[in-house]
């Protein structure tokens, strides 16, 4: 498990794609930032296939949409964590990734708010 520091919301695919190219680039490279410190955190592994949880402790009760975390937070996170080949698995494609839906938490007063992931490495099963 890997707690983003700092991190009290998740990024969105309408945060993406809404507004000007250069917020959208920067939230990229700044998610993606966080997907590579969590793969340095686990120290470096490399692995034929992964999947990546997202959990999300929200601030309040609003309604969030889990599927705009796919493509906003995770797809960055993931991102990251694949390094152009040098990350934790050769790609984020069908071959070697295995999509998991988010997980958001009720919210906790105590706690706050809070994302972290859960990598899992993807055994081949053998016929």
């Amino acid at each position: 498990m890997y707690v983003l520091p700092g991190v009290t919301r998740c990024l969105s695919a309408n945060e993406l794609n809404g507004g000007h190219w250069r917020v959208g680039a920067r939230l990229r490279k700044e998610w993606r930032g966080y997907g590579t410190a969590a793969w340095f955190a686990a120290g470096r592994p490399r692995w034929e296939g992964f999947t990546t949880a997202l959990h999300y402790r929200p601030r309040d009760r609003r309604v969030r949409d889990v599927e705009n975390l796919i493509g906003g937070a995770l797809k960055c996170l993931n991102d990251g964590m694949v390094l152009k080949g040098l990350g934790v698995a050769f790609d984020d494609n069908g071959a070697h990734y295995r999509t998991t839906l988010p997980v958001i938490h009720e919210p906790d007063p105590v706690k706050g708010p809070a994302v972290w992931i859960v990598v899992t490495e993807l055994v081949p099963v053998t016929a």
